[in-house]
């Protein structure tokens, strides 16, 4: 943290985020963690564990890219409107990610098809088409519990949502933006 710029005035003082600081915050959360140890713990530490504790992993994932963004910070942003973006070049990409199962998609939307029209759970929406193949493709299957929590147990019908791609589109825009999750009333809401 002492080294990226937006802190350069702050981190010449040795005091500003030294290992006894750090060391000391950490404390705190572990008090409003456990509710042993500190006991003087600020409304804003409270707030902190309150929207980030339950969600260890996020927090390692979110550490390493600020981690990274310090040591190696991106250029500044130049939009100008004639830019042109190679795209098209076949890639070959590295990732780690959670497995999926695509037949799950297949089955909600049989299921709910057999107690009536589909409909986004969030919205309403219903497709005016009659074609099965294309109303289907209005559709997303949605994890009503992260995968990150489920702990590679199966997934159930019961644990999926059936969304709009709109709907399912924004839903994962609100969780990347406020860094925690959504849950389908959560969203309804947010549209109300």
């Amino acid at each position: 943290m002492r080294k990226h710029p937006f802190h350069q005035q702050s981190s010449e003082n040795p005091t500003f985020r030294n290992t006894d600081g750090v060391v000391f915050k950490l404390m705190n959360l572990r008090a409003v963690h456990t509710g042993r140890g500190l006991t003087n713990v600020s409304t804003m530490d409270k707030e902190i564990w309150g929207e980030f504790g339950r969600y260890p992993d996020q927090v390692k994932v979110t550490a390493r890219k600020i981690r990274e963004l310090i040591l190696d910070p991106p250029e500044p942003a130049d939009d100008d409107p004639e830019d042109e973006f190679p795209e098209g070049r076949l890639l070959t990409r590295k990732h780690r990610t959670r497995e999926r199962n695509r037949n799950i998609r297949k089955k909600l939307l049989k299921v709910r098809r057999e107690k009536g029209p589909l409909h986004c759970e969030i919205c309403g929406f219903k497709p005016s088409v009659t074609d099965e193949k294309l109303e289907d493709a209005f559709f997303e299957a949605h994890h009503v519990v992260p995968l990150s929590q489920s702990d590679a147990s199966p997934t159930k019908l019961k644990d999926m949502a059936l969304l709009c791609a709109n709907c399912h589109r924004l839903i994962h825009r609100a969780i990347s933006i406020e860094k925690r999750w959504f849950s389908i009333s959560d969203v309804k809401t947010m549209l109300l």
